[in-house]
């Protein structure tokens, strides 16, 4: 029997003098991969790609972010694959932080074309899964048509693209030159999903003549005269407005 324990004493104190293996803890960490983006520049972009630094213990998650410079006023439009992708705007990134604790500007999710007016500077586009994307960048003149004095014409038929630039919310006016009797029928698209945009036509001595729709995309007028008639287009400011609020962009045409 004493024998038997101290047989045992003995693997004990083996058992104690072998060597144990510690696991160092793994440790998180983020980055960001920024990439130029040019305008109608296709690329496929990710969400974030990851690695292991097997000396360092750490997991690495390097976050795409694709920069856009907008120089000048205009419509920027930024492009998709699908109507089920997300991507984000951002104005700046929080380095060496998970991409969460940043603020997006803008997200955009549901459509393949999503319409913007950006102030001048740099952004960075983010996908939040993997998918294709580009921009493009429509630049827009000084506006001039701000009275019916000043309107521009626009043809029947003809479709135009409407902005209103951050701090330029005047209203725009356009001539609608009919040489037949004739009632007139224009047409409004928002194209970026607000109701802020509105418009309404007129004579030539400014009386409103025109007749909206329920949803404010379809103005028509009685039979009217030859003559010269006019198309306001105007914005309808929101008391939480900032210079990234939507409802800046919009098509019209008439016929």
């Amino acid at each position: 029997m004493k024998s038997f324990k101290k047989l045992v004493a003995i693997v004990l104190i083996m058992a104690m003098m072998v060597p144990t293996t510690v696991f160092a803890k793994d440790k998180q960490a983020y980055a960001y991969k920024v990439i130029d983006l040019a305008p109608n520049s296709v690329v496929t972009a990710r969400d974030y790609t990851s690695k292991y630094d097997k000396k360092t213990h750490t997991d690495i998650d390097t976050f795409e972010m694709y920069r856009v410079k907008i120089t000048q006023p205009g419509v920027t439009v930024f492009y998709c694959s699908n109507k089920s992708d997300s991507i984000a705007l951002y104005r700046s990134f929080k380095k060496g932080r998970d991409l969460e604790y940043s603020n997006s500007i803008i997200d955009f999710d549901g459509k393949k074309a999503y319409y913007q007016v950006l102030p001048k500077g740099t952004y960075y586009l983010h996908a939040n899964n993997t998918t294709k994307i580009k921009y493009a960048f429509y630049p827009t003149t000084e506006v001039r048509n701000y009275c019916r004095s000043t309107a521009t014409k626009l043809p029947s038929g003809k479709a135009k693209m409407v902005s209103f630039q951050v701090g330029r919310e005047c209203s725009q006016w356009y001539r609608l030159p009919i040489s037949n009797r004739k009632s007139i029928s224009a047409k409004l698209t928002r194209l970026d999903d607000t109701d802020t945009i509105n418009f309404a036509v007129y004579t030539k001595k400014g009386k409103r003549i025109s007749i909206s729709s329920a949803n404010g995309t379809l103005a028509r007028t009685k039979m009217l005269e030859p003559d010269n008639y006019y198309l306001r287009v105007w914005r309808d400011e929101d008391e939480d407005d900032d210079d990234f609020y939507l409802g800046r962009v919009a098509k019209i045409s008439w016929q």
